[in-house]
């Protein structure tokens, strides 16, 4: 069962599609409008979770946290 389940996971991996990330802009415009329900800071980049359950990323500009 292991070794047939490590080629799937690599697999999805490979195939998961890649979401670009929204202009910060966006994002800001969400926060305004009170759609978000999470947000998580790494470094620069910002991923948010909103209230209906769709993610984004997005990318702070520089000075901004």
């Amino acid at each position: 069962m292991l070794l047939t389940g490590i080629p799937a996971v690599i697999y999805l991996a490979k195939s998961a599609p890649v979401v670009p990330p929204v202009p910060f802009s966006d994002f800001i415009q969400h926060v305004d409008n009170g759609r978000v329900a999470q947000v998580i800071f790494e470094e620069r980049h910002i991923g948010v979770v909103l209230k209906d359950g769709a993610t984004m990323t997005t990318v702070a500009p520089r000075g901004f946290l």
